[in-house]
């Protein structure tokens, strides 16, 4: 688990099987997969702040194109 400056709230980096366990507890997760994505992609901190804010209303994956 990791606090994010720009995020302002604690996220979780997490293995498949940890996923449901860890949402459970409140936690908002990022796969590596996604994990990955966010590396490659490097998106601005307004954009980071509205993908992560979509990721928790809708409980998903993330998806950068």
């Amino acid at each position: 688990m990791v606090k994010s400056a720009i995020l302002e709230e604690v996220i979780a980096f997490c293995l498949p099987q940890h996923l449901k366990a860890l949402t459970k507890q409140g936690y908002t997760c990022y796969l590596p997969s996604e994990l990955a994505t966010l590396l490659i992609k490097q998106p601005q901190p307004e954009d980071l702040k509205k993908t992560h804010e979509t990721k928790k209303i809708f409980e998903g994956r993330l998806v950068l194109q």
